[in-house]
């Protein structure tokens, strides 16, 4: 709960009076599909705490972590710390996450992602809306999909210290932490 602490410490320091809308503490996540530390992550820490503090957060989901991209103008190629299965997955959650304006729904589909064996099978077993998921898959298979996730590949090279391990948060734009024995404490 150690990212709980962190973001009601980041509220506290704004006025219980002066909480709007503009003052949400940012939160950005880059991880990768097949991690199991993202996994982590994201099924004990970031769930539980959106759930609990939501109205006070903004939550940017960036799946890439230490993939690597060749190409340029709809033609990418990515090669990925565990393979092209973790490939997919970062694609079809970059997917996930531009078509599905809600946080919570994209938390909640990444959670179960993590929980399918097969990143060939998300699609399937995380998505419930037929037309969604052919949207999904639309967009894994395309250009679009490709330039989405070279975005996510832009974000995360364009992190400032860069990330020395995933999965990286930032809180307001500033990495929360420098170290994985920062990252095991929360």
């Amino acid at each position: 709960m150690g990212l709980m602490f962190m973001v009601v410490g980041l509220l506290g320091l704004l006025s219980a009076e002066n909480i709007q809308a503009e003052d949400q503490v940012q939160i950005s996540v880059y991880y990768e599909s097949l991690c199991p530390d993202s996994n982590d992550f994201f099924h004990l820490h970031l769930a539980p705490t959106y759930e609990k503090l939501s109205s006070y957060l903004s939550v940017e989901l960036i799946p890439y972590g230490n993939a690597r991209y060749r190409g340029q103008h709809d033609n990418y190629s990515f090669n990925c710390q565990h393979g092209p299965e973790e490939c997919y997955g970062n694609m079809v959650q970059t997917c996930y996450v531009e078509l599905v304006n809600n946080t919570e729904s994209q938390i909640k589909f990444i959670n179960c992602a993590f929980d399918v064996r097969y990143q060939r099978k998300v699609m399937e077993s995380c998505i419930d809306d037929l037309d969604l998921r052919r949207q999904v898959k639309k967009c894994v298979t395309s250009p679009m999909g490709m330039n989405l996730e070279y975005q996510m590949a832009k974000k995360t090279d364009a992190l400032n210290p860069p990330h020395t391990f995933i999965p990286w948060i930032t809180v307001n734009g500033k990495a929360a932490m420098q170290s994985t024995t920062e990252q095991r404490k929360i």
